[in-house]
């Protein structure tokens, strides 16, 4: 059986869930565009883009993430950094 995620404690902020394979990685929608969560924590999320249009810093949104098995939670927040693919 693969490990979909790994815990670990992230000295910034406290648990930090990694999804480590992209098969079962939960998922986040923004505006009509669907990201894979590459991490989590209590207060923030990692997410990995391959469209040409990307989240822009300092914006605040508001979306959905949903579990492997399709459940959602509603997400809100300020998109602290950018880089090429995340």
């Amino acid at each position: 059986m693969a490990v979909v995620a790994q815990h670990r404690i992230d000295r910034r902020r406290g648990l930090r869930v990694t999804f480590v394979t992209a098969t079962g990685r939960p998922t986040m929608s923004l505006g009509g565009t669907t990201y894979e969560v590459v991490d989590l924590s209590p207060n923030g999320l990692r997410i990995r883009f391959h469209a040409d249009a990307r989240p822009m810093a300092g914006h605040s949104f508001d979306g959905m993430v949903h579990d492997a098995e399709g459940d959602g939670a509603a997400v809100s927040g300020c998109i602290m950094w950018v880089s090429s693919i995340e």
